[in-house]
């Protein structure tokens, strides 16, 4: 097995390609990112495994960090260009490459040193069953992520804009101009996410399969248009999850303890290394769902009674909520409290 670690930048890509022994077979720190640059690194590390394996079976583990879009379209390009599933793409957590470098002390931090630590990295990790190879998302639903994200980045946009408006009332003699500029947007704002909510509702129409999803979601008391929607659109309906612990790992609240020895006891708390959208949404719908959701209401109750403070338990909600959830999107039924409360 070959290992192709990828250093991403806007412009160019370092690439470091090695063996299981960690052996360098071929290395470029000027790879232009794109489709172009591309073609040329397949080609060029086809050749470099073929030429090494000879008439042997082999398959090459790619791997680059998760740093946003200036990767997206080679993770996309090698997906779709796997030569019969011989390139297998990873897409990392920078935090577990980083931690990894620490681990074996590297010396050195540049593109060439970063991609040759992803190569290390893959070779440990892929060969222990420790990552999982990248799944891309479907177009519908990458689709409605980015709507999703345009929404709430407009959301957050007219918040501040309302604030700024209060402000500026609250002055003496507040420049007319500035107020009236400052109206003008936050009308336009509303336009924006009108018009946006309603290619949302559009998008989700024309995809009978994720429609139903959405409306399994809806079923859920506590979880609203807004909620739905983000957990769409972040998980690609739960579809590349194999158990519920992947679901809230993925969300970023399990349970993270620091204990050692007999001396150091910190108190637990949730990891929080996950997508920060779906656990921001889920909480606010957890809040809601404690009041008219039967089975989180109960649940809730029955912690403050155990002497639990309101946000643990809220936080213990909230992964209840992701269970209930889960078992509404895999069984296909509509949320049923006599159910859930056997």
């Amino acid at each position: 097995m070959f290992f192709l670690g990828v250093d991403v930048s806007k412009k160019t890509l370092a690439v470091v390609l090695s063996d299981h022994k960690d052996k360098i077979l071929w290395s470029n720190k000027s790879i232009p990112n794109d489709e172009v640059g591309f073609k040329k690194l397949v080609e060029t590390v086809i050749k470099n495994t073929s030429k090494k394996a000879g008439k042997e079976e082999y398959s090459i583990a790619a791997g680059m960090e998760s740093t946003g879009v200036y990767g997206e379209r080679l993770a996309y390009y090698l997906n779709g260009n796997s030569h019969n599933g011989r390139i297998v793409t990873y897409v990392l957590n920078p935090a577990a490459v980083r931690a990894f470098g620490n681990s074996v002390m590297a010396a050195n931090k540049n593109d060439s040193a970063d991609a040759q630590l992803i190569a290390s990295y893959l070779s440990m990790a892929v060969t222990k069953e420790q990552i999982s190879p990248w799944k891309a998302p479907s177009p519908e639903g990458r689709a409605l992520r980015e709507l999703s994200r345009r929404r709430e980045e407009l959301t957050e946009l007219h918040a501040s804009e309302c604030n700024r408006l209060e402000k500026l009332e609250c002055m003496q003699e507040p420049p007319e101009a500035i107020v009236r500029n400052v109206r003008e947007h936050i009308c336009y704002l509303e336009d924006s996410i009108h018009n946006l909510e309603k290619e949302i509702e559009e998008h989700i129409d024309d995809d009978p399969c994720m429609r139903e999803d959405i409306e399994l979601l809806r079923s859920i008391p506590g979880i609203g248009d807004v909620t739905s929607v983000t957990l769409q659109g972040e998980s690609d309906g739960l579809i590349n999850f194999a158990s519920v612990k992947g679901l809230v790992s993925f969300v970023g609240i399990a349970p993270s303890e620091h204990t050692s020895g007999t001396s150091v006891f910190k108190r637990s708390k949730i990891s929080r290394r996950g997508n920060s959208r779906i656990r921001h949404h889920l909480y606010m719908a957890t809040l809601v769902a404690a009041r008219v959701n039967p089975v989180i209401k109960e649940f809730y109750e029955r912690l403050l009674n155990r002497g639990k403070c309101k946000k643990l338990a809220l936080v213990a909600c909230m992964r209840k909520m992701l269970h209930i959830i889960w078992g509404v999107m895999k069984n296909r039924k509509r949320f049923d409290p006599c159910y859930s409360l056997k």
